[in-house]
């Protein structure tokens, strides 16, 4: 990675988090903590953000200016580096929702990249999935039906009228899908119309629709809508959400697993 895209990163990642610690930055990026110090001081000399001690934050937090609303559409290869430890359980969680010979629909996201990974071992699975580098990674050793369609950019995933009329051709046991944004009042929202279209396609074709949710995601709210709540089967998620969630998902029936 170079180091322009190493300190896009640092920025994407301040955004979701507020701060951010030089080890933490290390390990996910595979390099140095010096190099990761020397990313910081372009990042400081620009404006863009503020030491702290063993870190950064940013020298304008975006969270004081738009706390519950996220609506920037971050680059798949920026994504995919994210938050990995969450995304590892949470498709851990979601590997024992699935038997073999199920059928599975999944969309672009990275943790439903990395679920696949899980879901190596088990036999018989076919795959219908809009996602670009799960069908470069796993093409040749698991039964997968890409969507085709027009690719997005930055996306690494397929999107469009030639997508949707593809996934309406198939049933699906269980479709996994992400969000941006997962709020009680304004439910599941994604950063843009065109992602939030095909998913709501998606969950037309599935028996079980499971929403893959990270702890950061909950009470956010994106641009635009994917659909109700109270439209999914259940929610994976890293951990144990507020009493306020547990008590609307028991009022809901939708299964929260952390």
């Amino acid at each position: 990675m170079l180091p322009i895209e190493r300190q896009k990163y640092i920025l994407s990642l301040l955004r979701t988090q507020g701060i951010v610690r030089v080890p933490e930055l290390s390990n996910i990026l595979k390099v140095t903590e010096e190099t990761i110090r020397r990313d910081m001081k372009v990042l400081v000399k620009k404006g863009d953000i503020k030491k702290t001690h063993g870190g950064a934050m940013l020298s304008k937090p975006a969270v004081a200016e738009a706390p519950h609303f996220l609506n920037e559409d971050i680059p798949f290869k920026t994504r995919v580096l994210q938050n990995q430890d969450l995304k590892h359980k949470i498709a851990s969680l979601g590997t024992n929702l699935v038997s073999e010979d199920d059928t599975l629909m999944l969309d672009a996201s990275s943790t439903t990249l990395i679920l696949v990974e899980y879901l190596v071992q088990k036999k018989n699975l076919t795959f219908v999935t809009n996602s670009i580098e799960i069908v470069y990674r796993y093409a040749n050793n698991m039964n997968i039906i890409s969507t085709g369609g027009s690719p997005k950019k930055n996306g690494l995933s397929l999107i469009g009228k030639v997508a949707m009329e593809t996934i309406s051709q198939y049933n699906v046991d269980i479709l996994f899908m992400s969000c941006k944004g997962i709020d009680i009042n304004n439910g599941i929202t994604d950063s843009n119309e065109a992602d939030a279209t095909l998913k709501r396609c998606m969950m037309k074709q599935a028996k079980k629709i499971y929403l893959l949710a990270d702890s950061t995601k909950f009470d956010k709210t994106s641009f635009t809508k994917i659909s109700d709540n109270n439209q999914i089967t259940g929610i994976i998620t890293d951990k144990k959400p507020t009493e306020e969630w547990l008590k609307y998902a028991n009022a809901n029936n939708i299964e929260i697993i952390y």
